[in-house]
């Protein structure tokens, strides 16, 4: 039984890259999969949309299965077909051949064979049965920059299938299906954990995210997020501000455990995969959830402290002058909005006293002040006046009692 993990850019048609998966399926099975139009074997086993596995190989030039025994990933740029770690358990496989030419897209460690890597990847797969019903649970913990980020962050994901009769596999769920992975893969736990930390195990916008959550969600979900003791959770409670709060998170050796528990994590995927995780950036021109904390942040803020800025009785102050502040300038918009409306209409006032005391009639009269323009007969219902008495009117207009570049028009 040999896998095979290669690169396929080399493979210039569909045709190529099929023949060669067909060899591949011929490895890991021991058995002739046949021909791409008269397969057997692996090779027939059919993708969701009813066609077999080499159809759509050949057809689409890409396919991702997985069938809880076998797993055949093929794309643009590389092949993968192997067993899963549940038929090497179940089949009783110790050792067996791999073929690879990744040799020359990554570096190897010759002393003891381990393979450095920037994307440290791990799948485990597991059948289970619930209420009659097969299923197969793919988990997938990654330590990687996927979305160019500038920072390497941990993702915990799983895609869920049913199981169906002829191999088929329909997939059912996916994406942060943690209490499913938790359920089946109980030893992901500190992983689940890390989910969305970066590589020193901060968790996303640690800071402004940590500061705005303790004062709007459940301390249960807080703990969660930040991953803090009660205690932890009680003294970041009582911070004022931002940068108290990320003082708090230092002093109290939360960014030093946070870096420790994922240093650990990093060692047991490590383990798992068998590789050995490099990270792609310099550490100063990362782009961490949380910034690290500096000798100026260290000095400004222990000056603080001694001057008092953050006893409870300058907190309270200073919530009491924002208060007022708030109130006040509140006051100031209600004040201001209303006057604007007074404004508009006494603006609105003159100019229909205006028309009523020339001697017309205003119940067919509209003002529109924001372009200060004066519109007769803009109801058709409503009774008009004549083209006449609108032309006698505009010719005795006297604009300085009216507002400046006020426009007059009949309909």
């Amino acid at each position: 039984m040999k896998a095979t993990h290669i690169l396929t850019e080399k493979y210039d048609t569909r045709r190529k890259l099929a023949n060669r998966v067909l060899k591949a399926m011929n490895d890991i099975t021991g058995c002739d999969n046949g021909t791409i139009r008269n397969p057997y074997e692996l090779a027939s086993c059919h993708v969701e949309d009813g066609r077999t596995l080499i159809e759509a190989i050949y057809e689409d030039g890409e396919v991702m299965y997985n069938d809880g025994w076998y797993i055949v990933e093929v794309d643009e740029y590389t092949m993968y077909v192997d067993v899963t770690g549940f038929a090497v358990k179940e089949m009783g496989i110790n050792d067996y051949e791999i073929i690879s030419d990744f040799e020359e897209e990554q570096e190897t460690n010759k002393e003891n064979n381990v393979m450095k890597t920037k994307d440290l990847n791990y799948k485990e797969s597991k059948n289970y049965v619930e209420n009659g019903v097969n299923y197969r649970i793919d988990a997938k913990i990654q330590l990687a920059d996927e979305c160019k980020n500038g920072v390497c962050h941990w993702s915990v994901t799983a895609d869920i299938y049913e199981m169906r009769k002829n191999r088929r596999s329909v997939w059912l769920s996916g994406g942060c299906c943690h209490s499913d992975i938790l359920k089946h893969f109980p030893g992901f736990s500190k992983f689940v954990a890390l989910h969305l930390c970066d590589c020193y195990g901060a968790p996303l916008y640690a800071v402004e995210n940590g500061f705005y959550l303790i004062g709007k969600e459940s301390k249960e979900k807080v703990m969660d997020y930040l991953r803090v003791t009660e205690e932890e959770y009680n003294a970041l409670r009582g911070a004022s501000d931002k940068a108290y709060f990320k003082y708090i998170l230092y002093t109290m050796g939360i960014v030093n455990r946070w870096n420790k528990e994922s240093r650990e994590a990093v060692k047991e995927l490590e383990a798992l995969t068998g590789n050995e995780w490099e990270n792609p950036y310099e550490y100063d021109k990362e782009r961490k959830h949380i910034t690290s904390f500096t000798d100026e942040e260290a000095a400004e803020m222990n000056k603080k402290i001694d001057n008092g800025y953050y006893t409870p009785e300058a907190i309270q102050e200073r919530k009491e002058e924002a208060a007022r502040k708030a109130y006040e300038a509140k006051r100031s918009e209600i004040i201001a909005e209303c006057e604007k409306k007074v404004s508009k209409l006494e603006e609105e006032k003159t100019v229909k006293l205006y028309i009523l005391d020339y001697g017309l009639p205003v119940d067919n009269v509209i003002y529109y002040e924001h372009k200060k323009e004066v519109v007769f007969n803009w109801l058709d219902y409503k009774e008009k006046i004549s083209q006449e008495d609108f032309i006698d009117f505009l010719n005795s207009v006297d604009y300085s009692k009216l507002p400046e570049g006020i426009t007059f028009k009949i309909k």
